[in-house]
This record gives C-alpha cells, sequence and structure tokens, in this order.
C-alpha cells in the first residue's frame, strides 16, 4: 500500500511503493543518516535501485539488514561487557596480589595458611 503525501502542485509524493521505499525513510528505519543509507545501497548491503536519480530500497531487504545490524549491536555489546568484566578482573587479581604480599610481609604464616585454603591446599 502506497503512503502518499499530497503536494501542492498535484504531484503526489510517495514514501512507499509495492514494497519499495525511499532512501530517507529506509534510513529512518535503519536509525541511520542519508549519506550511510546511499553506502548501504551502493556496497550492496541491501537491495537498492536508482529510478531518475532516486534510489529506492527493497523494504523486506531493509528490515533484514536491520535484524542483522541489530545482532551485530548485540555482539558488540556483549564484547564490550566481557572486556569490561576481563578489566574488573584484572583490577580486582592485582589488587588482592598486593594485600597478599603486603600480609607475606607482616605475617608470612598467616598468608600462607590464606594460599593454601585459596589453591585448596588443606592437608598442611
Amino acid at each position: 500500500m502506497a503512503k502518499i503525501n499530497a503536494k501542492a502542485d498535484g504531484v503526489k509524493t510517495v514514501d512507499e511503493l509495492n514494497g519499495w521505499i525511499t532512501a530517507e525513510k529506509a534510513a529512518e528505519i535503519l536509525g541511520v543518516k542519508g549519506s550511510s543509507m546511499s553506502y548501504l545501497a551502493y556496497s550492496g548491503k541491501v537491495n537498492a535501485v536508482r529510478i531518475a536519480g532516486v534510489i529506492l530500497a527493497e523494504k523486506t531487504s531493509v528490515e533484514e539488514y536491520k535484524k542483522v545490524m541489530t545482532m551485530r549491536e548485540y555482539a558488540n555489546a556483549r564484547k564490550r561487557a566481557d572486556r569490561e568484566q576481563s578489566e574488573q578482573s584484572k583490577r580486582q587479581g592485582k589488587e588482592l596480589f598486593a594485600k597478599v604480599q603486603k600480609l607475606m610481609e607482616t605475617d608470612p604464616e598467616k598468608a600462607q595458611a590464606l594460599i593454601d585454603q585459596l589453591l585448596g591446599d588443606t592437608a598442611k
């Protein structure tokens, strides 16, 4: 179904027609700028045609690419979260090591007992 905006001169502007949408509408769906949409069209990432200087994108292709973008965003967010968790673990490990080192200097027996407990070596 075509969405029609009437112009004062009688020529109608359509954002969608028989499964094809304007590049502007596609950019809106994808949440990208017009120049990014042009790149996606010209690189073949979405099915698109150019008619009389107007780029039209296949709506189903745009919707499928939106799913790919969403999966990439999720994967990137997961990587960032994993990286942050790894950095936090490293930081906590360094802090714990510094505490154990200080304990080794002040009370070596207590430090060794703690290390044995952490390593599961309670046979001593």
